[in-house]
């Protein structure tokens, strides 16, 4: 994802929004236009958020996550589900933070650096 943020940023300056959305995903395209018509400014994702999201820290669960890899016992707020909205600001800060950000593996997709 992060490839793509780069190529929206760098390639196409015109595109103020980023949706994000797997191919199985019906999107309701009414309400996905009155979203986009909604004009905000600065930094923003739309989606399902968690909130409160606890680390699965049993050894025996299939996404597992040390306490090694994440300290804490609940993951900050983050998006999820097949399908969100980002915008152009919002994908200028991943790309300048996920680096930053210590690796962790949640459910089907990696963050962080893995290096």
């Amino acid at each position: 994802m992060m490839a793509i943020y780069g190529f929206v940023l760098s390639e196409l300056p015109s595109i103020h929004d980023i949706v994000v959305t797997n191919d199985d995903t019906i999107v309701n395209a009414t309400a996905l236009s009155e979203v986009l018509l909604s004009r905000r400014t600065g930094s923003w994702m739309i989606g399902k958020v968690s909130r409160g999201y606890p680390r699965l820290f049993m050894p025996w669960l299939p996404w597992h996550v040390s306490g090694e890899m994440y300290t804490n016992l609940c993951y900050p707020r983050f998006t999820q589900g097949s399908s969100f909205i980002l915008s152009r600001n919002a994908a200028q800060v991943l790309i300048e933070n996920v680096c930053k950000t210590p690796f962790v593996h949640l459910d089907d997709i990696l963050m962080g650096r893995t290096f």
